[in-house]
């Protein structure tokens, strides 16, 4: 059993008693149930559990934002490891970028109009999915959203991280690795998605109360390798008093390094170094880290959220209890311990999803 595995499995277990015991008397699908989020903990609230059965004749819809990210490329990996697992058909979607909305929804129509039985979604934006999310109910089927929330009080259960306290734990790790001194380029992704937006909060918030030595030099850079690497270039221009930088996701801070070094700074963690900090790891960002380049990057267990998501799915599709509300974990991985993390990586990375 994989890592990954063995955590969700481990985290159904240890929040079954507390999930099923809030569910009694509380009503089923839709009730409400907040869990917690560690730095190392694992996602609470009850999942596969109760659900054998003819699982076969179900088929789950997965619309992921895009499999270019290897975060949605984890979450895509876990819920159809997770499908399988409970014997259920699958039908992925996907977009070729993060941010088709359009896209997202013409697929997910499609899927509704097909005949699935319940859909985990990773929304492309908070409000622009809430008319989907509508008509996913009108026909009474489930819809499980993961890391991005939907605004809709009609989706059956969300997964989402504690968004600003996984950005105020980047945000302090980088600042006390500079001693709380110096200027700090910080990479945002979309705007207008609840988690972006949320855990930008939770950066600049942490920075502005507990940092007054610090200033942050912030912009959008969308999740995208190479606008990661455009921005970072012009901020370093502009800024080159810079003495580190820290993004939302691994794929901008991977286009980021490319600027900073062809800036003539040197990503390390000695004195005088440029420091580095992010969210996010596929093989590459592991690679950066185990050489000392990157000095950590916020790993959200995406392939144990995945594999959760479709416990839930499954409850949801025979009307038993799931969580209204469940909170992805997150672990800080360093040159330390990073080599724990790359055989699941690996895996992810050489998985044809075709």
């Amino acid at each position: 059993m994989s890592k990954i595995k063995l955590i969700a499995v481990m985290a159904i277990i240890c929040v079954l008693a507390a999930g099923l015991f809030a569910g009694c008397g509380s009503g089923g699908t839709g009730s409400t149930d907040t869990g917690s989020a560690t730095a190392s903990g694992s996602a609470t609230g009850d999942s596969t559990s109760a659900t054998t059965g003819n699982s076969n004749n179900y088929t789950i819809g997965i619309a992921i934002k895009t499999l270019s990210n290897s975060y949605f490329r984890e979450i895509a990996y876990g819920i159809i490891e997770g499908c399988q697992d409970l014997g259920m058909q699958y039908k992925l979607t996907t977009n070729e970028n993060d941010n088709d909305l359009a896209g997202q929804i013409q697929n997910c129509e499609d899927m509704l109009n097909s005949g699935i039985n319940a859909l985990i979604i990773t929304p492309q934006n908070t409000d622009g999915i809430a008319p989907l999310i509508e008509e996913y109910a009108a026909k009474n089927v489930p819809v499980i959203v993961v890391d991005t929330a939907a605004n809709s009080d009609l989706v059956t259960g969300t997964m989402l991280m504690l968004e600003e306290q996984k950005g105020a734990a980047m945000a302090k790790l980088v600042a006390d690795k500079i001693n709380g001194q110096g200027k700090i380029i910080f990479l945002e992704g979309v705007a207008g998605t609840s988690s972006s937006d949320n855990m930008a909060k939770g950066v600049k918030d942490e920075i502005a109360n507990d940092y007054p030595g610090i200033t942050l030099i912030s912009q959008n850079a969308d999740y995208a390798q190479e606008k990661g690497q455009q921005v970072m270039a012009d901020l370093l221009q502009a800024n080159p008093d810079a003495v580190a930088a820290m993004s939302l996701n691994d794929m901008m801070m991977l286009g980021a390094i490319v600027s900073i070094k062809d800036a003539g700074y040197t990503p390390g963690l000695n004195p005088g170094d440029f420091i580095l900090g992010c969210m996010s790891i596929d093989p590459v960002t592991a690679d950066f880290i185990k050489n000392g380049e990157i000095y950590f990057s916020l790993y959200g267990a995406p392939q144990s959220t995945g594999y959760i998501s479709a416990g839930y799915a499954l409850r949801a599709i025979k009307g038993e209890y799931i969580p209204k509300m469940s909170y992805i974990p997150y672990e800080a991985y360093y040159q330390d311990n990073i080599d724990s993390l790359i055989p699941d990586l690996d895996r992810v990375r050489d998985y044809s999803f075709n």
